[in-house]
């Protein structure tokens, strides 16, 4: 029986397929299309011609790809898609601009082209590429950002009582008031968005209007959050800038998009002429699109994808209502999204308000390799990249997806987005059993800065290992989600020998770590990652953040490096085990214990933890942060850890007790009130210590203590042979 089909760039869709290479009387060869190699395939499959998966093999070369592939239940087992030997086959969702003519653009020589077919076609484009890199849409400021004068719909007065900050917090606004000489050389708005920073999300809102004369900027959207400053500087206020404005193109590498005259403005980096630029416009938004049925259960999968890559394609806004939002699909289409259902009744928030941010983590924004009620699928030694959104997303009822070995870089979002069912939705369409493992996640955050490398929303049995990330705008990895001690689907997570840095660097967010768990997670386990250079705008910049409600967690045989605050932070933590770790210069402190006072639980109770047998490292800041009084009724398990203050000689720990007053108490004080009993004060003797080979000496009295030595040497990718695309 049949089981392979051959394609190629430079195949005939008249051939069967049946060889690598045309024959010499041009009667047989690659098919041309890959779509019609999918359609032999299920035609082999449905005839009988073919017992198995059908390995369609791929040529070298690219693969335009304007509209993605879909696959369905009727694929079921279908094929496996593989690169022939050597071959690096790209599927492509751009189109290639070569008629170019010359403009003078604020003083400046600029390419032009006529994009009126584009526009035609597929719409207003948002992105552009020159010779493999991303270009900058046209904005202002050139660098940085402006600051807001006044956010006028605002009052600081207007609720009152214990949940008015979390009331006030998610009330957003449609305006706000430009601090003079920023805006007002703008002509046109047409196209143009204004992007806000805006503590751990950032704001994306297309622009109304402006008034010149009251320098109110109106947005065709509010923003999701309240225009109130993040920092404890009160001359500052919220953080943002203008994007597709032709008054911005002032910088080499910028491009602007005049929808009204159809006309596209480049201005060239030196050296570069039109005819041997490559400059692409991506129209696509997703590459693969594998989709059961949800309404009858019927799964699609069954499939491999190994040495394929896909490149350039296009964002766009979403929407942000709570619904399973899909670029490709109508309005009406779009199902209900369960994921926000506590947090919008617990702040009262309007669910069904658009608003111009993506959720926390940028979760509705999906994947260009597309995934909702699939089974057994693989993505082995792929690679994404310059793409507007998530490189892969698993949607609800996705089950058993191993990616390993992939390279995702350069994304509009992050790496990888699993967003399942959550408490209160069918079973059935729970996601989870996946294997993340071996890749090389970085360049995240391009569009939608508060994207993640990899998030794992309201998830099962997952193992997210291996993984570097790094380059990223947000989170390195997201696990959870459920705000508070409240039912949730996520359990059984393993989170491992992960690598994970320079996290925050572009963009400026807050309230961000390099691992980030929400909600109660039973039998999850967060063991051996190594963690450093996570900073932030305003504060926030952890290593690993339990955050809300986060519960039945191990922490265990992590290291944490130089972070921008503490190097973990627990907010409102219960029945966690935290052990044998090792947390080093944490630029506020080394560990956090905190429940602010705007907690939305009154309830929640932080008890029966355990913190034993860490070694904590600072540079004259405190070793522990207590906000929880710890120190004063220890509900939590404190004994055995080792504590170094490189420039004092007896280590400080800070802890608020009545009314918000802060104490700061030596070892010796924490010991007459029960905790760390056993714990020592003393040089740990690490070796190497702000290097991945860390190693305790042999006269290191964290030996003493119980402490083992952590073996960083295998953290990240085991197979360093990445997957890359051509150039």
């Amino acid at each position: 029986m049949p089981n392979e089909i051959y394609v190629s760039p430079h195949g005939d869709d008249a051939h069967n397929g049946s060889m690598p290479q045309t024959d010499a009387d041009l009667q047989d060869g690659p098919l041309l299309s890959l779509r019609n190699a999918v359609q032999m395939a299920r035609q082999w499959r449905q005839n009988g011609l073919a017992d198995g998966p059908v390995t369609i093999w791929l040529a070298n070369g690219r693969y335009p790809m304007l509209f993605p592939l879909e696959l369905g239940p009727e694929d079921y087992g279908v094929a496996h898609f593989k690169a022939m030997p050597g071959a690096r086959p790209v599927l492509d969702g751009g189109i290639r601009l070569r008629d170019w003519e010359r403009a003078k653009v604020n003083g400046k020589t600029a390419w032009c082209a006529d994009v009126s077919r584009i526009l035609l076609e597929f719409g207003p484009f948002h992105s552009l590429f020159a010779n493999g890199r991303r270009c900058r849409r046209a904005r202002l400021p050139d660098r940085d950002w402006f600051w807001i004068e006044e956010a006028p719909d605002q009052s600081d007065s207007e609720y009152q009582g214990p949940q008015a900050f979390n009331i006030e917090l998610v009330r957003g606004s449609h305006r706000f008031r430009a601090a003079p000489g920023d805006l007002e050389s703008v002509e046109s708005w047409d196209g143009a968005d204004v992007v806000m920073l805006n503590r751990w999300i950032n704001e994306r809102m297309p622009v109304a209007s402006f008034d010149r004369r009251t320098r109110m900027m109106q947005m065709t959207i509010p923003t999701r959050l309240c225009l109130r400053s993040e920092f404890a500087d009160a001359s500052k206020t919220i953080r943002y800038w203008v994007e597709n404005v032709k008054e911005g193109l002032s910088r080499p590498g910028d491009w602007y998009l005049d929808q009204a005259a159809a006309r596209l403005y480049y201005l060239p980096l030196r050296g570069q002429k039109p005819e041997k630029t490559e400059v692409v416009v991506p129209v696509a938004r997703q590459l693969v699109r594998i989709r059961g049925n949800v309404d009858t259960l019927q799964p699609a999968g069954g499939l491999r994808f190994e040495g394929i890559h896909f490149e350039y394609t296009d964002w766009t806004h979403p929407c942000n209502r709570p619904v399973h939002w899909d670029p490709y699909l109508p309005e009406h289409a779009w199902r209900k999204h369960g994921g926000f259902r506590q947090f919008t009744e617990t702040n009262q928030a309007n669910p069904y308000k658009d608003a111009g941010a993506t959720p926390q983590a940028a979760f509705n924004i999906p994947g260009t390799i597309h995934m909702e009620m699939v089974n057994d699928v693989q993505l082995v030694d792929c690679s994404v990249r310059h793409v507007g959104l998530y490189a892969v997303g698993l949607g609800q009822g996705c089950r058993a997806i191993q990616l390993r070995g992939n390279a995702l870089s350069d994304m509009g979002a992050g790496g990888v987005i699993m967003d399942g069912a959550d408490s209160h939705s069918d079973p059935r369409l729970e996601t989870g059993h996946c294997c993340i493992i071996d890749n090389h996640i970085h360049g995240g955050g391009q569009v939608f800065l508060a994207a993640c490398g990899i998030a794992a929303i309201n998830t099962v049995q997952n193992t997210i290992a291996h993984n570097e990330i790094h380059d990223m705008t947000y989170t390195g990895i997201s696990c959870g989600w459920m705000w508070g001690l409240r039912d949730s689907v996520s359990r059984l997570h393993r989170i491992y020998k992960n690598l994970i840095y320079d996290l925050g660097r572009r963009g400026g967010m807050s309230d961000m770590g390099g691992i980030y768990l929400l909600g109660p997670q039973p039998g999850t386990f967060v063991d051996g990652n190594y963690i450093h250079d996570i900073v932030s705008a305003a504060y926030g910049g952890w290593g690993i953040y339990p955050d809300e409600g986060s519960s039945f967690l191990t922490i265990q045989n992590n290291v944490v490096l130089r972070t921008g605050s503490e190097c973990m932070h627990e907010h409102m933590g219960r029945e966690n085990v935290i052990r044998n770790n090792v947390f080093l210069l944490g630029g506020e402190g080394g560990v956090r214990f905190s429940r602010a006072l705007r907690n939305r639980w009154q309830d929640f109770p932080g008890e029966n933890g355990m913190f034993e047998r860490n070694i904590i490292v600072t540079d004259g800041q405190p070793m522990i942060r207590d906000f929880l009084a710890y120190q004063e009724h220890n509900p939590y398990t404190f004994d055995l850890n080792l504590y170094w203050d490189r420039k004092q000689t007896e280590p400080v720990f800070e802890c608020v007790v009545r009314y918000g007053k802060v104490q700061r108490r030596k070892l010796g004080s924490r010991q007459r009130r029960g905790a760390d009993l056993h714990s020592v004060a003393a040089n740990p003797g690490l070796q190497n210590m702000e290097s991945v080979v860390l190693s305790l000496s042999s006269r290191s009295p964290a030996r003493r203590l119980g402490i083992q030595a952590i073996d960083m040497s295998d953290v990240g990718p085991r197979n360093k042979r990445r997957a890359s695309a051509p150039d």
